[in-house]
């Protein structure tokens, strides 16, 4: 990797057993990327067992742009955290250098390139974020010419708040992805993933970010294609939910409470209200990977309830905020006063309707 440094974007790919989009993956990079570009996309091998790391190495055998690592720790933040340190060990200058982030099984515009190069005003920024779209064939390849800086924009609220929608297009502040980051500024604060959390790992990192008061950036283009996958970790049950609420609101206090951060108490009540909603469909009601009776969801409901970060969620009055969409506010409504048997009959119609 001695000569990954001489180059401007480093695009950070973990996998795990994703042999389904291999194909899609292989495609893309191969139409967008010539060997002679300034890109290196780093696959990071997340313990991968299936045979998309051979359908992989077979497709890039003779492109050294595509670097192979495996990620020496287990999860998504393991593999991203895998690709950091070694862009921080190797490369001493990074002034000039960019890391993106993209899921596997997503798609990205090789015109994201056209930022470094063709925008005279970049290096006055440390995190550009472009729009992204869940329709792949709304993915723009039109070169950028600008960079808008919005400074009256609260980006830790965006963070915790979800999806923004700015000038015809959509904005993510709480993921790695539809974004840059200039190398130097990760490096000199020595960024990475929280490895405790199995979701919100994302949030955290950009809330961790935004504490250090980056200039941000924006670009009205649609440089990334986001992929619903019905698998994903909002769709399953997670076991440890209440012990990652824990991780994830004590970082939260730790960033910003001490500092006396002066919007810190709405702030909190939003991401108490964020942790609730997350914590319903990923714990008591998740559509897959546990016993969803009436009894089991019940004991889930209990726990959650008794949980620390609910019981400071049950003392917050303010939780309830304009922007919640309705449904967010009837489930925090039932939620309040314990109407368990009505969150149950509700869940299971919106999930026969999904059907």
């Amino acid at each position: 990797m001695n000569n990954l440094c001489k180059k401007k974007l480093y695009v950070i790919v973990p996998y795990k057993n994703m042999e389904r989009y291999a194909d899609k993956f292989v495609h893309s990079i191969k139409k967008q990327f010539k060997s002679t570009d300034n890109v290196f996309i780093l696959l990071i091998s997340d313990h991968s067992t299936d045979k998309t790391t051979g359908i992989l190495k077979s497709a890039f055998l003779e492109n050294e742009n595509i670097i192979f690592v495996d990620s020496y720790g287990h999860g998504v933040s393991a593999a991203r955290n895998t690709g950091l340190k070694n862009l921080y060990q190797q490369c001493d200058d990074c002034e000039n250098k960019w890391v993106m982030f993209c899921d596997f099984d997503d798609l990205f515009s090789y015109s994201v390139y056209s930022i470094l190069y063709n925008v005279k005003q970049v290096n006055e920024y440390d995190y550009i974020a472009f729009g992204y779209t869940t329709s792949q064939t709304n993915l723009e390849y039109k070169l950028a010419n600008n960079i808008s800086r919005l400074d009256s924009i609260d980006f830790i609220d965006r963070a915790i708040s979800g999806p923004v929608y700015i000038d015809s297009y959509n904005y993510n502040f709480n993921s790695p992805w539809a974004k840059i980051f200039k190398l130097s500024f990760l490096r000199k604060s020595n960024i990475f993933f929280d490895e405790e959390l199995s979701f919100r790992e994302d949030l955290l990192f950009n809330l961790t970010i935004f504490k250090l008061s980056p200039r941000i950036g924006l670009v009205n283009r649609n440089y990334y294609y986001y992929y619903i996958n019905p698998n994903s970790v909002v769709h399953r049950y997670i076991e440890n939910t209440l012990e990652q609420n824990d991780i994830i609101f004590r970082s939260f206090e730790y960033l910003f409470k001490a500092s006396g951060y002066l919007n810190y108490s709405n702030l909190e009540s939003k991401l108490l209200s964020k942790i609730l909603i997350q914590s319903i469909f990923v714990f008591v009601f998740p559509t897959k990977g546990v016993n969803n009776s009436y009894i089991s969801s019940k004991k889930r409901f209990k726990k959650l309830r008794e949980s620390r970060s609910s019981q400071y969620y049950l003392i917050d009055l303010k939780v309830t905020h304009k922007d919640s969409t309705l449904k967010n506010r009837i489930i925090i409504f039932l939620y309040k006063r314990n109407y368990f048997l009505m969150m149950y009959l509700t869940m299971q119609i919106k999930n026969k309707l999904k059907r």
